[in-house]
């Protein structure tokens, strides 16, 4: 789920849990600009930080078109 806000709700740390614990386990992506330009069909690649340990990064988004 991508967004351009830094965090899907208030109480962020219950949204987070809700999220990553779906079936599927929704990857969540904050903090994204210029959505309004993205076309409706892309391809969105994130290219995260090698961090160990840790259960999440920041990532530089790239999105494509064919």
């Amino acid at each position: 789920m991508g967004m351009d806000t830094p965090t899907p709700g208030r109480d962020w740390l219950e949204v987070h849990r809700i999220l990553l614990g779906a079936p599927g386990e929704v990857v969540v992506v904050e903090s994204l600009a210029r959505l309004d330009e993205v076309p409706d069909e892309f391809t969105f690649i994130g290219f995260q930080l090698p961090f160990k340990g840790r259960d999440g990064s920041p990532i530089r988004a790239v999105g494509a078109t064919e």
